[in-house]
């Protein structure tokens, strides 16, 4: 049986195809650096494993297990307001 892969809802734009994957296969996600945030990646059901930066995305990776995989992508501001 094959699982799949929800990043945000938005599989395409992260490197994905939609296309379910057999446990046992290694993953992997782009994910666009977006400047002047701090960005968050989280699963309940996979360690995700951090690849790096490279052309202006950050790389992950992670063993797909026996069930579906949702990962959130949060982006929280950097820019604080000074009196």
């Amino acid at each position: 049986m094959k699982y799949y892969v929800y990043v945000n809802g938005r599989n395409d734009f992260f490197d994905l195809t939609g296309e379910p994957y057999e446990p046992g296969t290694e993953v992997q996600i782009r994910i666009p650096f977006v400047t002047d945030v701090s960005t968050y990646v989280k699963s309940e059901e996979v360690c995700l494993k951090n690849l790096g930066c490279e052309n202006g995305s950050y790389r992950y990776s992670f063993i797909m297990p026996e069930c579906d995989v949702n990962i959130d992508i949060t982006h929280k501001s950097l820019m604080t307001m000074m009196d």
